[in-house]
This record gives C-alpha cells, sequence and structure tokens, in this order.
C-alpha cells in the first residue's frame, strides 16, 4: 500500500543516490519499476529521477527542484506538496556530495531493499492467485521470481588491466575431492570449485554409489556436503548406505568379495581381472554398532546434510533456494551433490520437455558459477548405451545441452562379465580441463556391499 511519506532511512537515500549520483542512478535504470518504492512520493520522485536520466544521461541534481516546481502546476495533491517540499528541502547539503556516496555500499543496499519489496508483492499477487483458484498462475508467479542485482560486469582491458592478469595467475581452482592411484591420476583437478561434474551411467548401474562415494570423501576432506536425494531413493534407504559405507561391512549377515588386486584390461578382448578377500560377517548389523560409529565420527559432524525429496517435487531452483537458507544459519556447502538430474521437477513451462532439460542443466551450471562450489549429478543414457562398450557423447539422452553446460561428462561402464566380477570402467565423454579419449578408461575395482564403488584403480 502507498503511503503519503517517505518510508524510512533506506528509501531516503536510495533516493538521494538517484537525484545526485549518476553512476548509482545509471545501474537503478534497467531494472527500475515505480512499485519498487512503497511510498507514493518515493515513486513520484524516482520516476523524475528516471525520465531525466533518459533524456539527459546524468542524475537531476539541483534540477530536481525545477522538476518539482513544474509538477505542481498540474497536480492538486496538497499533502504531496508538502511532503516533497520537506523532502527536497534537507537535500540542501548532498547535492555536491555525490563524490563521496559509496557506490558500491549503495548498490548492496537498494538490491537487498528492491528485492525485499518484490517479494512482499509477490506474496500478494500468489495469495489473490490461489484465491482466485489459480494454482497454475500461482506457481508461474513463485518460479518467474527474479532477484534483482546491480553488481553488472563492466568488462576489462585484456591488454592493460595488469591486475586482473596477476588475480588469473595466482589463483587456481581449488580441487575439492581428491582421489588416490588410478582414480587420482583420472580425476586429476575435475572436481574443483566452480565446476559441474555429471557422471553417466546405465540404470541401476552404480550411479548414486559414485555420488556416495564423492560425498564420503569430501567428508573426510573437510569439506562440507550438500547431499539432494531427489526420487530414487527414500531417506531410509539413503541412510542405510552411508552406515554400510561407515561401518565398512553390510547391514545383514553375508559374506562379501572384497578386491584386493586389480588387473587392468586391454580392451573388449581381454578384460580386466579382479582377486578377492572373502570377508564374513555372521550377525545382522544392530543399532549399538551405528551408533558407536557415529560417537568415533563426532569431529566430521556439521559436513554434511541431506535433504530428501519425492520424485518430481523439487527444482533446481527449490535446490538453490534450500542452500540459500542453510547459507543464513553459517552453513555453506562446498559441493552441491545431485541424485538424481533426471527426477527434478522443470523449472518453467517450456514447450518441450528438451528445452525443460537445457533449462534446468543450464541453472545447474549457474549454481556451480555463483556459488563457486563443486556441483555433482548424475544421469541415464539411451536405450541402445546398454549395449555400448562405452558411453559417447552418442548415448546422451533428451537435450545434448548437457554437454555444453557440464564441465566434465564421466561415463560408467560395465559389461555383464565385469559386473560379476565387481569391474566398472569410468571415461570422459566431456571434459574442459583435460586431454581426453572416449575410450580410453580407468578401470575400477569395488565393493557395492559395503556402499563402496572405488576400492582399488588402475588407470
Amino acid at each position: 500500500m502507498k503511503t503519503e511519506s517517505i518510508d524510512g532511512q533506506i528509501e531516503r537515500k536510495i533516493l538521494i543516490g538517484m537525484i545526485t549520483h549518476t553512476g548509482f542512478l545509471q545501474k537503478v535504470f534497467p531494472k527500475y519499476h515505480r512499485n519498487m518504492f512503497p511510498s507514493k512520493i518515493g515513486g513520484l520522485i524516482s520516476s523524475w529521477c528516471v525520465n531525466y536520466y533518459k533524456k539527459y544521461k546524468k542524475a537531476p541534481n539541483k534540477q530536481i527542484e525545477s522538476i518539482y516546481l513544474i509538477w505542481t502546476e498540474s497536480d492538486q495533491d496538497k499533502a504531496s506538496h508538502t511532503a516533497i517540499e520537506k523532502f527536497l528541502g534537507s537535500l540542501s547539503k548532498e547535492y555536491d556530495r555525490s563524490e563521496t556516496i559509496d557506490l558500491t555500499y549503495l548498490l548492496d543496499i537498494a538490491a537487498r531493499w528492491f528485492n525485499d519489496i518484490a517479494a512482499d508483492l509477490l506474496q500478494i499477487s500468489i495469495v489473490k492467485a490461489r484465491q482466485r483458484g489459480d494454482v497454475e498462475e500461482a506457481v508461474k508467479l513463485a518460479t518467474s521470481f527474479r532477484e534483482i542485482n546491480f553488481k553488472t560486469n563492466d568488462g576489462i582491458d585484456i591488454i592493460s588491466d595488469i591486475s586482473a592478469h596477476e588475480h588469473s595467475f595466482n589463483c587456481q581452482q581449488k580441487t575439492l575431492v581428491s582421489y588416490k592411484g588410478g582414480l587420482g591420476d583420472f580425476f586429476g583437478n575435475t572436481l574443483s570449485e566452480d565446476s559441474f561434474v555429471a557422471f553417466f551411467g546405465v540404470m541401476k548401474g552404480g550411479k548414486s554409489y559414485w555420488l556416495l562415494d564423492i560425498a564420503m570423501r569430501a567428508i573426510f576432506q573437510k569439506r562440507k556436503v550438500a547431499y539432494f536425494q531427489v526420487g530414487d531413493l527414500s531417506q531410509d534407504q539413503i541412510i542405510r548406505r552411508f552406515q554400510a559405507r561407515f561401518l565398512k561391512r553390510p547391514i545383514q549377515a553375508k559374506n562379501v568379495n572384497y578386491p584386493i588386486i586389480l588387473t587392468q584390461g586391454k580392451g573388449i578382448d581381454q578384460p580386466a581381472n579382479v582377486e578377492f578377500e572373502i570377508k564374513r560377517f555372521l550377525t545382522t548389523l544392530n543399532f549399538s554398532d551405528i551408533q558407536n560409529t557415529l560417537r568415533k565420527l563426532k569431529a566430521k559432524t556439521n559436513r554434511f546434510r541431506l535433504s530428501c525429496h519425492p520424485l518430481g517435487t523439487v527444482s533446481i531452483l527449490d535446490i538453490r533456494n534450500i542452500l540459500e537458507t542453510w547459507d543464513q544459519t553459517d552453513w555453506r556447502a562446498d559441493i552441491c551433490i545431485i541424485d538424481y538430474a533426471d527426477n527434478l521437477s522443470p523449472v518453467s513451462s517450456k514447450e518441450t520437455k528438451i528445452e525443460q532439460v537445457a533449462e534446468t542443466w543450464g541453472l545447474m551450471r549457474q549454481l556451480s558459477q555463483m556459488r563457486k562450489c563443486l556441483v555433482v549429478t548424475v544421469s541415464q543414457p539411451k536405450q541402445e548405451a546398454f549395449r555400448s562398450w562405452v558411453m559417447t557423447r552418442q548415448h546422451v539422452s533428451d537435450s545434448k545441452m548437457k554437454l555444453a553446460h557440464v564441465s566434465a561428462f564421466i561415463g560408467i561402464n560395465q559389461t555383464s562379465e565385469e559386473k560379476e566380477r565387481q569391474i566398472q570402467r569410468l571415461n570422459y565423454i566431456v571434459s574442459r580441463e583435460n586431454d581426453f579419449s572416449e575410450t580410453k578408461c580407468c578401470y575400477v575395482a569395488g565393493c557395492l556391499d559395503i556402499a563402496n564403488p572405488a576400492i582399488l584403480s588402475n588407470f
């Protein structure tokens, strides 16, 4: 609801900036809407500034008084005249202070203030849509919200900006999850900050175990991991897998084949071989065992958060909002794991599924860039990939834009014979940072009974 007077010190600061500082008005102008100001006179004065900038490409400064006088000739609202006169009369010391305004700070508080108002207006619109029974419109409004951000990139001079070159030279991407042995050589710096990595494997081919493995190694390497389970497993099911990994044994009593020697194959004609040690677990796991292990891992607490969602009930924007909520509790994830992307609901009602998938994958890449974190997910290929020795880009389903958005796309390959031997082969389908061949594989032997797909590796 519009008020007659200026609504507080923040609105006053923003209006003064628009009147006196061309740089500030230049940033605000492209995203300006009169409803961004809750007070009637705030909306009016801001519109004068924007119209003046449109014509003269600068802030009105003292000319705001002339604009006001012209306006009074056609407007009979005496209450507004008094309020505006009082406000403009207080600016006599502000006109010559534009050089002392902290532009970065002013843009920051303006963005927060405008976003707060936009959120209030959005909430009102959603409530009205729901009262009309228009649920589709309410959902459309909720997903269409875009944060106002005035921190635009003005670009750099690539020849003369020595500081930018120095920053680039000294600022290498930090590897967030590291492996030893063959997997260490295979991954290199792939699992690093500001990266988006996707694993690619057939149905029931061990994709989720690789995400769990990355999460476990990250926790013990002192990284904070946000793990989003979407659709495939319930919270109880994924927790049981973590229990098996924590205790290094299956939940039920059974014998397991634990790999101790891996011999790399020479291709399709000479598959890899693995030698096992049989580990016998004679009793079913009891809860006291789990409690004791968790107590020993107490030092690793507060590094992992699990968020489970049924199939199709959460989008990548919902995940972004959850992460931002956790930020406010002083818990910021280094790594965001999404198991898995194909089960996310679409962000918007695009015309085709291909467009919806491309949008979701683009927003996952945006998430890694904006948060400077590692985003890891998995995806499922076309049906013909089940018969292929290695995954290739020809097997990518739904949208080829998946390949455009990722930093690396990694195939999880396994023949039926290799499945019997607990062997998988990883290959790069796409990699921005590494030289690669789609047919060159890293051989890995694991034990899924203890939720570890990567006990031995050879590259």
